[in-house]
Order: C-alpha cells, then structure tokens, then sequence
C-alpha cells in the first residue's frame, strides 16, 4: 500500500467488496425468472450468465438474458424486461438491507487516513446504493456512492474528472470492475473471496498483469 503522506481516492465496488450479497443476488435473478414461469433450462443459464458477468448494470443482464436462443421457441421478451427490472430490485432492497457488511472491508476502510477520500462505484442502482450504504458504514459518504444506470468507467470518468490527477485505486471482485480500471487506468485491486466467478478474475488479473488478493487483509496486515 502507498505511504500515508499523500492522499489517495480509494474506490470501492459494493456487492462482494464491501456487501456479501453476490449469492443473495444469484439467488434474485431466479425468482425474478421463476415469477415469469421461464423454464428451468433457461433460468440456469441465466444464473450462470449473471454470476460470470457481475459489474455489468441489471438493465445489461436482462437485455442479455432476452437474447437467448437455448430452447426453441422461447423468448423472454424484452417487453418483459422493465417488469423483470422492477421485481428484482424488489429482492434487491430486501437483500441489501438484511446482507452483512463483508468485516475485512469495514475494517480497512476504518483504518484509511482521513486524508483519503473514499467512494464506491456499483453497477447496482444508485438511489437503492445511497439510501443503504451510510447506514451500514459511516464513513462512507452519500454523495461519494455512484451507481446504475450509469456503467462503471462512466461513473469512475466521471470522479477523475471532477477530482484530477490523484493516485486512484479501484477495489472489485469481478472481470468487469477489472475491465473498468483498464479502461479509466487507474490502479486495480482484485478481491477473490467473496466473487461469484473467483476464477474468472484469477485468471483475467493474471493475464493483465494486475494484483489480487484474496482478502482485503492482505492490504490492512502492510499498512
């Protein structure tokens, strides 16, 4: 980790960072699909879709679960997808307020000078975001907290822009937030222990050439 003289911007990922919700939201995307009666087959490759590709925004997911082909005949129709949308954030609400703080992640963000400024870049919906994060860690603070619709790296861009040049560090658990720091070319961190795809990141930070860990430990044990 970098010396405490400077000051740094650390930006956080929620779900599998600083929320243990990724399972949770596996689970979502299911009873979302079962409450449309969409059959089995496509509802597990739904679910695997979903679990490998954590950082895209919901309204992504299910545009892509529209254009699947697996079984003839059936479509789920993007007429279906804003109806979809707003059953799922119904679980979602109902998730992130019952989800745990993920403990090493409440710790080292306790541990970060008040010298460096912290947010958190979601794909999750920002107003669900802002309305529930404060509430669970303090020192996060609401207007720090970016989210859907917007995609990652517009919302990284977008704090670049409005902070300048600064030592940025992006901390997330899938391909995705990994793909976002390359794109915005801020430093990433990858987390692996409470990933829905810990093999995908692996595998896409060690073919990059990015560092990843398997716990925020790791970081708070050198500071």
């Amino acid at each position: 980790m970098p010396s405490k003289k400077n000051e740094f911007i650390h930006i956080f990922d929620c779900d599998g960072v600083i929320l243990d919700s990724n399972q949770s939201k596996v689970s979502a995307v299911e009873e979302t699909l079962k409450s449309f009666n969409a059959p089995k087959e496509f509802i597990d490759w739904a679910k695997v879709e979903f679990r490998n590709n954590f950082g895209r925004t919901r309204l992504n997911h299910f545009e892509v679960f529209s254009d699947y082909k697996g079984i003839e005949g059936y479509i789920f129709n993007k007429e279906n997808i804003e109806k979809a949308l707003k059953t799922y954030s119904l679980f979602v609400k109902k998730i992130y307020k019952k989800c745990d703080v993920i403990e090493s992640t409440y710790n080292f963000i306790f541990s970060l000078p008040s010298s460096d400024s912290i947010y958190v870049v979601s794909a999750s919906d920002q107003d669900e975001l802002r309305d529930i994060l404060p509430k669970k860690l303090c020192k996060i603070r609401k207007e720090n907290i970016y989210g859907g619709p917007m995609g990652k790296i517009e919302n990284i861009n977008y704090i670049k822009s409005s902070l300048g040049v600064k030592d940025y560090f992006f901390y997330g658990d899938s391909v995705q937030d990994a793909r976002a720091a390359l794109a915005t070319e801020i430093e990433f961190i990858g987390l692996t222990n409470f990933s829905a795809a810990p093999h995908l990141l692996t595998n896409f930070c060690e073919n990059n050439s990015l560092k990843y860990y398997e716990s925020i430990d790791s970081l708070l044990i050198s500071k």
